[in-house]
């Protein structure tokens, strides 16, 4: 069987393996939980034992006491007249005496069953904690219980697959390693690519903006050499016109000059018309 495949199915039995250990460690709990609610019963057991014995001796003694008191009182009403009746009443204190030690034993034998009842009730609350603990470590028994079966049979089927099918297991494998280098290839190449257009693109946007500087400084130097010839046209101009005027007001030659005295007589008669 191929290395890869064996070491695989491998780590998958080791799940199965640490799900069986877990399993084994909430039994192994479970166990000693179990011993110590057997060992609080028998002690509660116990404290049950020696409760009604204390009982027992307490109704005994009182039955006692009241057979005692009511025994001489008896025979000090039988015998009250004679000597035996004197010499009972003389035995009057040891009698008391008596009774009052079985007292103080009734007392005692009290304070030992309440002290009974306090260590059974304390007993009793460390049953209710020892069993709430084994219930809870049952329920997470029964959850990996659970777990511990769906993994051993989806890994046991895995496993089965595996060496059922190896070869095409193999070449599958191979298929998509190639696919993936082939993807991973084709990528970079893509990348490259995209680099070399953003260089381009970069090489030529600066190309563009150099060819934009050089036109509008071109710009820049043909609007200055049209100014420059638009103030010589309009210079030019000015020259001409001056020369025009100059021209328009050049006196003729004197042979060029005529005149009719008809035309003086007029304007003076003229003048003369407008004095009057």
């Amino acid at each position: 069987m191929n290395d890869l495949l064996q070491e695989t199915n491998v780590k998958f039995e080791g799940i199965i393996i640490d799900l069986e250990n877990l399993k084994s460690e909430y039994v192994e709990k479970i166990r000693i939980v179990d011993e110590e609610i057997a060992e609080e019963l028998n002690v509660v057991k116990n404290y049950k034992n020696d409760f009604f014995v204390a009982k027992d001796k307490i109704e005994k003694t009182n039955n006692d006491i009241q057979t005692f008191e009511k025994e001489y009182n008896s025979l000090i009403e039988k015998f009250k007249d004679d000597e035996i009746g004197a010499i009972l009443l003389n035995s009057n204190r040891d009698l008391e005496a008596k009774i009052e030690e079985k007292k103080q034993q009734i007392i005692q034998q009290k304070r030992d069953i309440n002290n009974l009842i306090q260590k059974a009730e304390m007993a009793k609350d460390k049953l209710v904690k020892l069993t709430a603990e084994k219930k809870i470590l049952e329920l997470r028994l029964t959850d990996v219980e659970d777990i511990y079966q769906y993994y051993k049979k989806a890994i046991e089927d895995i496993i089965d697959f595996t060496k059922k099918n190896e070869k095409d297991i193999i070449v599958t494998n191979k298929r998509k390693e190639e696919e993936a280098k082939q993807k991973a290839k084709e990528e970079e190449e893509r990348k490259k690519e995209e680099e070399k257009k953003a260089k381009e693109a970069e090489k030529k946007a600066k190309e563009e903006e150099k060819k934009a500087k050089e036109e509008e400084k071109k710009k820049k130097k043909d609007d200055k050499e049209e100014s420059d010839e638009t103030k010589e046209e309009v210079k030019e101009e000015e020259t001409q016109e001056e020369t025009k005027v100059e021209d328009e007001f050049t006196l003729p030659d004197e042979d060029e000059i005529t005149f009719d005295f008809n035309d003086l007589e007029k304007i003076i008669n003229f003048e003369d018309d407008l004095e009057n």
